[in-house]
């Protein structure tokens, strides 16, 4: 996943091709695999669900990732950013809604980064942005 994020131009084919594979259904993945099931406001965000929103996220953030200093920790937070939303959506007098979805995301970045699956390299800087960026 790394080596996508901060290689592909469109990360997002290589999330897609994994997308109907079992590696969603397995801990840590499923954090992403939710995202999929997850709706979002129409009127905030056309796309549809979180999923297709992380993967046009990814994409953009592909295009400027050579002016960061550091491309893992501009293209991590950006594929973790609406982590928090599968467990915080609601619908509420007919609108959807994820509030706090931000502070729930930032520890749940960061419990997916220490999952041990995910080599990001042992820079303590992308747990901390990625805390930092979603909350």
């Amino acid at each position: 996943m790394d080596r996508h994020l901060l290689d592909d131009d469109k990360p997002s084919e290589y999330f897609e091709s994994l997308s109907d594979m079992e590696v969603y259904t397995k801990y840590p993945f499923t954090m992403l695999g939710r995202l999929k099931d997850t709706h979002q406001s129409p009127i905030h965000h056309p796309e549809g669900n979180v999923w297709n929103h992380t993967m046009l996220v990814i994409d953009e953030a592909a295009k400027v990732k050579s002016k960061s200093s550091n491309n893992r920790v501009f293209m991590w937070p950006a594929l973790l950013h609406d982590i928090g939303k599968p467990d915080t959506t609601r619908t509420r007098r007919g609108k959807i809604t994820s509030y706090d979805h931000d502070k729930l995301g930032a520890i749940m970045s960061k419990e997916f980064l220490d999952a041990g699956k995910v080599r990001v390299g042992k820079s303590p800087q992308v747990v901390i942005i990625c805390g930092f960026f979603v909350s």
